[in-house]
């Protein structure tokens, strides 16, 4: 196990997954703004954004 996954592994059990992937969607969410307004690159702020919506929805289901 690398020292990413170690860390990322820590912060699930801190947390819980839902709630990881919940904050991955929101970063998601921020980065398709960010590409959007600083960018203006419309497919890959809506790649980003359909990523948050799909990790997000995930999320839900989980609810673990």
């Amino acid at each position: 196990m690398t020292e990413t996954e170690r860390q990322l592994e820590q912060i699930i059990d801190a947390s819980n997954l839902s709630n990881v992937l919940e904050m991955i969607a929101g970063i998601c969410y921020a980065k398709a703004d960010h590409i959007q307004t600083n960018w203006q690159d419309g497919p890959l702020a809506l790649a980003w954004e359909t990523a948050g919506d799909k990790v997000n929805g995930l999320a839900e289901r989980l609810e673990i």
